[in-house]
C-alpha cells in the first residue's frame, strides 16, 4: 500500500468478504480459518512472505478482520446488544463450556505450529569458516515478533553455548542485526537503535569480546555494511534524512502539507575507521542499490539508477565508482532487463552479476554474466540453463559459485566456469537455504570452501547450519520441539502448452485416503519468484488450511523462477493465460485422483486462487 489513502477501501472490501464469505460460523477454529483466508485476500504475497508487512501492520488488519468475523458472527444479537443500556453481568463458562473452548483444534495446532518456530533473519561465517554470527528475531508477550532482533556469536565446531553481541544495556532488547566480519575475522561490525529506538547506528565489537563501539552519529537510514577488503574502511548504503525504511514494498509516509513529487536518495557512504571520518560519495541525485569492494579496495561496483530509487530500479544499470574524495563515477553496462548482485572478480578485471526479467526489487532471479570492468560488451556464462541463479559469488579459483531455484523446486549451489561456461553442482535439496536475503543463497568464507546457512523445510522449521557445501553440521537447536501442523507436502509434474511444469500439494493433516477433502489453491506472487519447500513464517497461514483438513496446492505457473530465463519469460504478454493454462489442467485432473470434494473448483483471484 503505497498510501495511507488505499486503506480504506481495501478495509471494506475485506468486511464485504467477510460478510459474504464466513456469514454463519460456528466456532472459534471457523473464526481463525476465516482469517486465513482474508488474509490471502487482503495481501497473499505480501502475507506469504514474498513482499513481508510491518507487523504493527499487520496487527492492524488482523484486528480489523477479527472485527469483522465477530460482526458476522454475532449478526443481529449483537446489534440488539448495543442498543441496551443496562451492563449486564457476564456469567462464567461452566465446566464443560470451558473444556469445549480449551480444546486444541487440528487449525490451532497449525497455527500454533507458525508461532512455536523461532525465526532468523542472517548468518554470517567469518572469513576464515571458524566462527558464526547470526541475527535472531525475537518474540514479545503476545506471541507476535515484537520488531526486535538479537545477534548471536559461535565458534563453527566448539560445543560452547553461542554468545549475545549487542549495543544495548544487558537487559534490553533493540532491533539489531545487519552484521559484517572484518577481513581478518577478528571484528564484527553492525547495525543498532540501542541510543534511539528506530535509529540505527553502525558499531564494532571485537569478535574475541568486549563492549560495542559505536561510530556513526547519523539521521537517516543505514544499511548493508562492508568492509574494505583492506580492513580499512567500512561502506554503507545511507538515506540521509529518511522518514521511512526504503524500498517499493514499504509503506509511504502520510501526505500533508503541500503535495509534491518528493523523494530521497539512498546513496554509498564510506567510514574511515582511523579518522572516523563518515562520507557520502556517490552523486547526490543517483540512487544506489548494491555494491561490491574491489579486491584493491580502490572502486566499487555498483547497481544504480538516477531519480526515484522506488520506481527506478527497473531500469538501473552497473557502474564502477572510485572509493576516493572525488567518487568519480563511471558507467559500465546497460542492461536489457533488470540486473542485481554485482561481485568484481578476484584480478579485479571484471564484474559479475545476475540478469532476467525480475518482478520485485528483493527477488532476484536470471542468469550469470560478466563484463569487463572498465565497460563493454556482457557474457552470458550460463545460457540455457534450467535453473535461475538467485545469488552469485566468486571464489579463490576465480570460479563463480552460486546458488538458486532449479527444476522440480528444489535449491541448489553450483559453480560455472566463466571461460568454458561448465556447470557443477555442489548440493542439490527439497529445501531452502538462505544467508539472509530473498530466496537461494547462503554466506560463503573467503576461501569459498565452507558455508553458513538458514536451512528449513516444510517439514523442518529454520535452524542454522555451518560447514562444507553439502556437508554442514546443525549449529542451533532452537526449533527441536517444533513439529509441523499439516501434512506431507509432494512435489507433482505435469505438462502444460509444452512446458514442463511444477507444484507443491500439501496433505491434509491425518490425511485418510476415504474421505474426501476440499483443496486450496495458491499462486505465488511476483510473477518473478518460486515456491520451494521451506517453513513458512508465523504470519504464513497457507499450510495452516492443512492443519484443517485441506489440500493446498501451490504450483510453480509460467513466469516463475526455477527453470531458465525462457520459462521465466514465457508469460510476457500472456499472464492470464499463463496462470490458468499452467495450473487448471493439473487442479482438475491430476489433483481429481486426489479425495477432493466434488464441489471442488479454481478460480484466480489477484495473487491466489482459492477453492
Amino acid at each position: 500500500m503505497k498510501t495511507s489513502r488505499t486503506k480504506v477501501p481495501r478495509i471494506l472490501r475485506l468486511k464485504r468478504y467477510a460478510n459474504n464469505v464466513h456469514s454463519n460460523l460456528s466456532t472459534f477454529a471457523d473464526v481463525r480459518l476465516a482469517v486465513a483466508a482474508l488474509s490471502f485476500y487482503l495481501c497473499a504475497s505480501e502475507i506469504l512472505g514474498e513482499r513481508p508487512v510491518p507487523m504493527r501492520l499487520w496487527k492492524a488488519l488482523f484486528t480489523a478482520v477479527i472485527t469483522a468475523m465477530i460482526c458476522a458472527f454475532c449478526g443481529a444479537a449483537s446489534l440488539r446488544a448495543q442498543q441496551k443500556t443496562q451492563v449486564q453481568k457476564i456469567r462464567p463458562a461452566t465446566p464443560k463450556v470451558a473444556e469445549k473452548l480449551n480444546a486444541l483444534t487440528p487449525l490451532d495446532a497449525a497455527i500454533n505450529a507458525l508461532f512455536a518456530a523461532r525465526t532468523f533473519e542472517q548468518c554470517a561465517i567469518s572469513p576464515d569458516g571458524k566462527k558464526i554470527a547470526w541475527v535472531e528475531n525475537l518474540v514479545g508477550k503476545d506471541g507476535f515478533p515484537d520488531g526486535n532482533t538479537a545477534i548471536y556469536l559461535s565458534d563453527r565446531d566448539a560445543a560452547a553455548p553461542p554468545k549475545k553481541i549487542s549495543a544495548a544495556l544487558t537487559s534490553q532488547f533493540r532491533m539489531e542485526g545487519n552484521v559484517a566480519w572484518s577481513p581478518d575475522s577478528t571484528q564484527l561490525a553492525f547495525l543498532s537503535d540501542a541510543v534511539k529506538p528506530g535509529q540505527l547506528q553502525l558499531y564494532v565489537v571485537n569478535a574475541a569480546g568486549g563492549p560495542a563501539k559505536k561510530l556513526t552519529n547519523v539521521k537517516g537510514l543505514l544499511a548493508t555494511p562492508g568492509w574494505s577488503p583492506d580492513g580499512k574502511r567500512i561502506a554503507l548504503l545511507f538515506t540521509e534524512n529518511a522518514i521511512r525504511a526504503a524500498g517499493p514494498l514499504v509503506a509511504e509516509a502520510p501526505e500533508t502539507g503541500e503535495i509534491k513529487d518528493s523523494y530521497f536518495e539512498q546513496r554509498l557512504a564510506v567510514l574511515d575507521l582511523a579518522s572516523g571520518e563518515f562520507r557520502q560519495i556517490s552523486p547526490a541525485d543517483m540512487y544506489v542499490y548494491e555494491y561490491d569492494w574491489s579486491p584493491d579496495s580502490q572502486r566499487f561496483a555498483i547497481t544504480a539508477a538516477r531519480g526515484n530509487g522506488d520506481d527506478n530500479w527497473y531500469i538501473a544499470q552497473l557502474y564502477s565508482l572510485d572509493a576516493g574524495p572525488l567518487g568519480m563515477m563511471k558507467p559500465v553496462y546497460k542492461p536489457p532487463l533488470q540486473i542485481a548482485n554485482p561481485a568484481w572478480s578476484p584480478d579485479g578485471k571484471s564484474i559479475a552479476f545476475i540478469a532476467g526479467l525480475m518482478s520485485d526489487e528483493p527477488s532476484v532471479g536470471g542468469d550469470i554474466f560478466t563484463v569487463p570492468a572498465i565497460g563493454g560488451d556482457a557474457i552470458n556464462v550460463t545460457p540455457e540453463m534450467k535453473a535461475t541463479a538467485n545469488w552469485l559469488a566468486w571464489t579463490a579459483e576465480a570460479k563463480i559459485l552460486f546458488a538458486g531455484s532449479v527444476e522440480g523446486g528444489d535449491a541448489q549451489v553450483a559453480t560455472v566456469d566463466p571461460s568454458s561456461h561448465q556447470i557443477s553442482q555442489l548440493w542439490r535439496g527439497s529445501e531452502q537455504l538462505s544467508g539472509g536475503l530473498w530466496g537461494t543463497n547462503l554466506s560463503l568464507s573467503a576461501d569459498g570452501k565452507t558455508s553458513a546457512v538458514i536451512r528449513s523445510s516444510f517439514s523442518d522449521p529454520p535452524e542454522i547450519w555451518a560447514g562444507g557445501i553439502g556437508y554442514w553440521r546443525q549449529v542451533t537447536q532452537r526449533n527441536a520441539s517444533v513439529k509441523p501442523g499439516w501434512g506431507e507436502a509432494k512435489s507433482i509434474h505435469w505438462k502444460s502448452d509444452g512446458y514442463d511444469v511444477q507444484g507443491w500439494l500439501t496433505y491434509p493433516k491425518d490425511f485418510d485416503a476415504s474421505k474426501e477433502y476440499p483443496m486450496v489453491v495458491h499462486v505465488h506472487g511476483g510473477p518473478g519468484a518460486a515456491v520451494q519447500s521451506e517453513w513458512p513464517r508465523s504470519f504464513d497461514f497457507l499450510l495452516s488450511l492443512a492443519g484443517a483438513g485441506y489440500f493446498v496446492f501451490t504450483p510453480n505457473p509460467r513466469g516463475s523462477f526455477g527453470q531458465g530465463e525462457a520459462f521465466t519469460q514465457a508469460n510476457v504478454r500472456d499472464f492470464a493465460t499463463a496462470i490458468f493454462a499452467t495450473f487448471l489442467p493439473v487442479s482438475t485432473k491430476r489433483c481429481a485422483a486426489r479425495p477432493l470434494t466434488p464441489s471442488a473448483s479454481v478460480s484466480p483471484g489477484g495473487a491466489t486462487a482459492a477453492t
